[in-house]
């Protein structure tokens, strides 16, 4: 087993809360969508960095418009910028999350993780144990994107940061697919060029499958020196990835998070920045965005909500079916100071509001 994969014996669930029933501030969490448990499914939330800068290794649940704090028997070690999406080839489904930048209590304190864990709705359960780095399971790696590809019925991981390419700490290229039944990852696109059969090397992308274009989008992300801001989608049949042209694409991005929203048919893109997100020198209102972008079946295009969530970055961002018939469900997130949110935000279609404060709707599953 790779080093950094277990907590410490006994290492007790580091319950980080802003009171009773409400996660602390925090940013850089994994945040998922699981429909096989909760009352018509609830949302995952797992680890994260707080204001203080600890790694957190707390799981809760977002069900009927309220958060609760699972203690779960087993967890992962702490960590934040680490990805969780939906494996549905799992049986019964469970959510996989994949690497991260490790906490205090994880066995390895240098570099990133290579550990792959599962969720089934009570307890964490470490995956992928016999697998080799780089033949059935990627580099440890950091900011990776991953999704859950609907249309082709696997959970499919692209770049990141970490030892890729004889860097430690350089961005990555590959593209892998997780397979419960075989217990390992599977190499993708192997042969493929960058800038032309792939995305170009890149930490931070964001990832989601859109059902209404049946592709699985990815957009956006940072280079080792650049951002970058091209729309691509994976072609399984050419086991390639298609750059996307004349769709208006954003201005280049990193740290914002996607969701796909059922009921309008988008894509919707929150926030992230411009540039160097918690940089001392550059102007906030330059870096850190709060802009909300649309993707159905055309171009992208900027929304106009009335009441949008503050500029930020390192959201949780997920689509929930059973929060009030349907909305995007936003928590958290960081900005410049830096400073740290835990605020919960519901995106219908139009607009915005903030749970307890701007929704006037009753959330109900």
């Amino acid at each position: 087993m790779a080093d950094g994969t277990t907590s410490k014996a006994l290492q007790p669930v580091d319950a980080c809360t802003d009171g009773p029933g409400l996660p602390c501030a925090r940013c850089c969490m994994a945040f998922a969508f699981d429909p096989n448990h909760g009352v018509g499914g609830e949302i995952v939330m797992f680890c994260g960095t707080d204001g203080a800068g600890r790694s957190l290794e707390d799981t809760w649940v977002w069900d009927e418009g309220l958060w609760s704090l699972l203690t779960p028997p087993n967890h992962p070690c702490a960590r934040h910028s680490t990805r969780m999406t939906l494996d549905a080839t799992s049986t019964p489904p469970k959510l996989v999350l994949f690497g991260g930048s490790p906490g205090s209590d994880c066995s390895n304190q240098r570099g990133n993780l290579d550990d792959t864990w599962l969720w089934d709705g009570t307890t964490w359960a470490l995956a992928c144990t016999g697998c080799t780095t780089d033949q059935s399971k990627p580099s440890a790696r950091r900011s990776e994107g991953l999704a859950w590809d609907g249309g082709d019925g696997f959970a499919i991981l692209f770049g990141g940061f970490g030892t890729c390419g004889g860097h430690r700490s350089g961005a990555c290229g590959d593209t892998w697919t997780w397979d419960a039944a075989d217990d390992a990852w599977t190499r993708r696109c192997s042969g493929c060029k960058p800038g032309t059969t792939r995305p170009s090397n890149r930490g931070s992308p964001a990832i989601a499958y859109s059902e209404r274009r049946s592709q699985l989008i990815l957009y956006g992300g940072k280079g080792n020196t650049v951002l970058v801001g091209e729309t691509w989608y994976w072609d399984n049949a050419d086991d390639s990835w298609v750059k996307l042209a004349r769709v208006n694409s954003p201005k280049a991005r990193t740290q914002h998070r996607t969701a796909y929203d059922e009921i309008n048919g988008q894509i919707v893109m929150f926030g992230g920045c411009a540039g160097d997100c918690f940089s001392r020198t550059q102007a906030p209102l330059v870096t850190v965005l709060n802009a909300t972008w649309l993707l159905g079946s055309g171009r992208w295009r900027r929304a106009s909500p009335t009441t949008p969530p503050p500029r930020r970055c390192c959201v949780g961002l997920a689509w929930d079916p059973s929060t009030s018939n349907g909305r995007v469900v936003l928590f958290g997130g960081a900005t410049r100071g830096p400073s740290f949110f835990n605020d919960t935000w519901l995106w219908d279609g139009t607009n915005w509001c903030q749970t307890g404060v701007t929704c006037a709707e009753t959330i109900t599953g």
